[in-house]
């Protein structure tokens, strides 16, 4: 068995990099590098982490961030989201951009379902996470992502 009580997965390299281990964060905890869309894949090879007590995931506000953590609770990783919901966004939406990852502007899926997985991973979601996931979907938001990196760490590890 691992030896600590608590978990986060951090989804870029970025902020793993940079991410102090402090606060909650601090003894008796681990960073694990989630990397975008790998980590769900790869999560059952990792068996002491479902044995971990307290398991977060912390993404970017976006439509990938909150499928991410769906698929990590579809692969079978009971896991608490950390800054990821409708209130979070709004909380937090001054650091947020209405630019999408490869420089457009707000985008959105053309129909709030459009793939079959979309309605799936919204029912993995809790109540507050799915509002934002479809707020974005639909683009009803002045900002279409909130990136992880850009909110500070010290809401992170001081107020959860």
């Amino acid at each position: 068995p691992y030896p600590c009580r608590r978990a986060i997965i951090l989804e870029n390299r970025d902020t793993f990099n940079s991410f102090p281990m402090a606060g909650a964060f601090g003894s008796g905890s681990v960073a694990i590098l989630g990397n975008g869309n790998a980590g769900p894949t790869i999560v059952t090879q990792i068996p002491w982490l479902a044995e971990i007590p307290e398991v977060y995931y912390w993404g970017d506000m976006d439509i990938d961030g909150m499928e991410i953590l769906a698929r990590y609770r579809r692969a079978g990783l009971s896991c608490r989201s950390l800054l990821m919901s409708y209130g979070d966004f709004k909380r937090f939406e001054r650091y947020g951009t209405a630019w999408s990852k490869d420089n457009t502007l707000i985008w959105s899926r053309s129909e709030l379902w459009s793939r079959s997985e979309d309605r799936e991973l919204a029912e993995l979601l809790t109540p507050g996470e799915r509002e934002l996931y479809s707020a974005l979907c639909a683009a009803e938001l002045s900002k279409s992502r909130i990136e992880q990196e850009k909110i500070p760490y010290a809401r992170v590890l001081y107020d959860m």
